[in-house]
This record gives structure tokens, sequence and C-alpha cells, in this order.
């Protein structure tokens, strides 16, 4: 992201674009140490260095794409501000997480299992209801199988994704002490 002849590193707005699922960076390019005084003879191997290094390390293998090696390698550049974004869930008092085994989008399972060892920590129970060949859609009894969005690959079947969503209705009809009650 580049702001315009001022020369200011527009921060607010990288971030802005990336909550929105945008790569990002805001790039100072001109007026900084090394570079030229003026937003003048820039030369283009600059923006395409910091165009590489935004994409270097992923390179989607299938298309439609598979996300979960994108996420693991996000985690890895900054292990700190990974920590630093955890939602506080040991705040929570009782916590179902639902992960499907097979999804290709994040590693759920893996983030599940994490969230629940660190509310172990503080003495928490959490309820993790997963299925391995289920993706990341999960289909709740009652519900129709969504089909749209984003052209990737979300992994599972439909019949483990629903078998996942039956084992998730039941933890959650139970947690919200809803006995008897039908999706």
């Amino acid at each position: 992201m580049l702001a315009g002849s001022s020369g200011r590193v527009d921060e607010g707005r990288a971030r802005l674009l990336a909550r929105h699922g945008v790569l990002a960076e805001s790039v100072r390019w001109f007026g900084g140490p090394g570079q030229h005084a003026g937003a003048w003879e820039i030369p283009v191997e600059t923006f395409v260095r910091r165009v590489e290094a935004l994409v270097s390390g992923w390179v989607p293998a299938d298309d439609p794409p598979s996300f979960r090696e994108l996420y693991r390698l996000s985690r890895e550049a900054d292990p700190g501000r990974v920590a630093a974004a955890a939602i506080a869930a040991e705040r929570v008092p009782e916590v179902v997480l639902v992960a499907g085994g097979d999804d290709r989008v994040w590693p759920a399972a893996a983030h599940a299992e994490a969230i629940a060892a660190r509310r172990a920590r503080h003495g928490l129970a959490t309820t993790v209801v997963t299925d391995a060949e289920a993706g990341h859609r999960v289909v709740l009894p009652g519900e129709p199988r969504v089909a749209g969005g984003m052209a990737m690959r979300r992994g599972g079947t439909e019949a483990a994704d629903r078998r996942l969503g039956a084992a998730a209705w039941a933890a959650v009809r139970e947690v919200l002490r809803l006995p008897g009650v039908e999706a």
C-alpha cells in the first residue's frame, strides 16, 4: 500500500484492508534511510522486492486453493503477534469448540486442542467436538449444506460435515441446557 506524495506510511489503511482479507503492507517508498529523498526516480525494484516478500513462502498448490499452509506460515512468521492476538478463552466459563479434522481452510482441530489446553492450565474444562473426516463447514441438523462463498478447498465430505454437526449440536444443547430441543 503506497501513500501518495506525502510519503507517510499508511499502516492504518493497510490493517483495514487486511481485516477484509487483502494481503496488504504499508511501504515507505522514499524519504527513509538509504532511499531517494523525494517521490521521483524510484526504482521499480523497490516495489517488486516488497511484493515478492509478501507472497514468498506461500503459493497455492491447488486450485481452488487450500489455505491451511498459509495459516501455518503466517503464524510461524510472528509468534509474538499470534500470542498477543489470542482470544482470552480462559475468561469464558463454558466453551464448546467444533473442528473438522480434514479442515483445509485452517488447522481447526489443532487450534481447538491448543485452546482446550490453555483453558486446562487455568483449571477450566472445555468440550472439544471433532470428526477426523469433517471439513471446514459444520452442518447442524436441519440445516442445508452451504455451497456458496469464495472458491477454496474446505475439506471433508457432506456426510462427515453433517456427522460433526450432529455431534456439535448435542454438545451445544448440553452446555446451553436445552435437553430435547431439536435444531
